[in-house]
């Protein structure tokens, strides 16, 4: 039975979300069982339709249900035993000493779970660039660049910032705020972990906008996500501790691995998965002998789907079967432009096995170098003694400037703008597209993240497209550099990518123009 509380702070949509879902994953509702029809619930609980709509396309989007031509919306077949309390008890028992010590040492900046402000993360994207810069150096001339090729006049480049973007007149006010301060602390080291009321916004935020379960005590700020991830594996052996990571997947913490003399494991993702591919996912997974899994649930990248339900699920079930953690990346959170963004899969999470990660670098500038990672318990303890003679990587005056960057409203209206201008453009981006080469290519993504994924129908591989666009003065980039290893007969194996993170939306239309007549030349 759904009951709605008038003066809870959740929305009345949440609250009927948050009923069914409980009712699905407690079995009340069984795989196939039909969800009430929207009007009658509506009427039923005396709201309006949009109301009721509006929580069932939230259980659609997150996979709880199924919507069936004919049938309503249907319960899916998904085994949530592996989330039940029932299963979790004995790990929540031996974990409840350690959240104790840790709740109460953060009492006064314990979250809310009613809160509803915007929230951040977003991909470290100096870390993709930098991998994709050796990437193209490390060719030949003849491979990085064609004979006679003109300047490039069109960069459909990943991750950087439009010029001009950075909020530079805010921040300069908040940096004289944050230096004559009477709190200031420009002459201290600090936290090791970083200032605490940072912290504390920032658990505060991905509790109510991801779902991310955790005290201000249990953030950890770091120089980047390389950085954050290089630091990380020091608590594992790499004689012992093997990685799997989604294939394809990020480059830059495949390096980060291999640096450090983990052994890989690829996991094979597609951009429609299937029951088979999550199948091949979860054997992979199981037989890799891995401790660690890095992956990118909500905008795989660079796929740009987002992980299904049963596969979050399975990867938590896993982790508690083989005392193992899972690395979730939540890179790109706030651009999400056709869907409603869904949880955490650390939200899930009961059995403390999920490390989240986030940056600033997406939404505010990749220059600032600025990560953090939410530490389950049992770790925050291995990291309080593995560093506990390191100094905090993030300089004391780029921490306080955010915080008050963050609490005086300026990040709200920052993201916002800069979500509504990345969607216009990722519109733009895929209009020229379809219209300058319609059914010549293949298009992946684009409901979103910053980039596009698109292969020629005819099979053409990523070296004749890359050098056919810059005979053009068009450059777009290599994907290679993500698959372990390349899979050339798969379209997306042969795909390039094309971003719009940075260059101007007046270049699109005569850049894709451009792409269009050097990868289709009129005969």
């Amino acid at each position: 039975m759904i009951s709605l509380d008038q003066n809870s702070r959740d929305p009345l949509y949440v609250q009927i979300y948050d009923s069914i879902r409980r009712d699905i994953t407690e079995n009340a509702l069984k795989p196939g069982e039909k969800l009430m029809p929207i009007r009658k619930l509506a009427e039923s609980l005396d709201v309006s339709r949009n109301t009721v709509e509006n929580a069932y396309a939230k259980l659609l989007t997150e996979g709880y249900v199924t919507s069936r031509s004919g049938s309503g919306y249907v319960v899916c077949n998904v085994d949530f035993s592996p989330l039940s309390e029932a299963s979790v008890e004995k790990d929540r028992a031996a974990a409840s000493r350690k959240t104790k010590q840790i709740t109460s040492s953060a009492a006064i900046g314990r979250v809310s779970p009613s809160l509803t402000e915007e929230g951040l993360s977003g991909r470290n994207a100096a870390e993709h660039a930098a991998a994709r810069s050796t990437k193209l150096t490390s060719l030949s001339p003849s491979e990085n660049r064609a004979p006679h090729a003109p300047a490039i006049e069109f960069d459909f480049t990943y991750g950087d910032r439009p010029r001009g973007s950075f909020p530079e007149v805010a921040w300069r006010k908040l940096t004289g705020d944050a230096l004559f301060s009477v709190d200031s602390k420009a002459n201290a080291y600090g936290d090791g972990l970083g200032e605490m009321e940072l912290r504390a916004e920032i658990a505060r935020r991905i509790h109510a906008t991801r779902g991310v379960n955790c005290d201000p005590e249990q953030v950890v700020l770091q120089a980047g996500t390389q950085a954050a991830l290089g630091n990380l594996l020091d608590l594992f052996d790499p004689m012992r501790d093997g990685v799997a990571i989604e294939n394809p997947g990020y480059d830059g913490a495949m390096a980060v691995f291999r640096n450090r003399g983990f052994r890989i494991t690829p996991l094979p993702v597609y951009p429609d998965t299937t029951e088979a591919q999550q199948d091949a996912f979860a054997s992979s997974l199981y037989a890799s002998g891995a401790k660690l899994v890095f992956c990118t649930p909500s905008n795989q990248f660079p796929l740009g789907m987002t992980m299904p339900l049963s596969m979050r699920v399975h990867l938590i079930e896993w982790a508690a079967e083989r005392d193992g953690y899972i690395l979730e990346d939540d890179y790109c959170r706030e651009f999400r432009y056709t869907e409603r963004p869904i949880p955490s899969l650390q939200s899930l999470d009961t059995r403390n096995r999920v490390i989240y990660m986030g940056t600033f670098s997406k939404v505010l500038s990749p220059a600032l170098r600025m990560s953090y990672l939410v530490l389950p318990p049992q770790l925050l303890d291995r990291w309080r003694e593995k560093f506990a003679r390191h100094y905090c990587p993030v300089p004391w005056l780029s921490q306080k400037v955010l915080y008050l960057f963050m609490s005086e409203g300026y990040w709200d209206r920052y993201t916002r703008a800069t979500m509504t201008a990345y969607h216009k453009r990722c519109n733009l981006l895929m209009e020229c597209l379809q219209h300058e080469m319609g059914g010549k290519i293949e298009i992946f993504g684009g409901t979103a993240g910053l980039h596009l994924l698109v292969a020629t129908r005819d099979g053409r591989c990523e070296g004749e497209l890359l050098t056919a666009a810059e005979t053009a003065g068009v450059r777009v980039y290599p994907t290679s550099g993500y698959w372990m290893p390349r899979h050339q007969t798969d379209p997306c194996g042969r795909c390039v990518l094309v971003g719009f993170s940075s260059i101007k939306p007046e270049l699109i239309p005569e850049g894709v123009h451009r792409l269009a007549q050097a990868w289709f030349p009129e005969k």
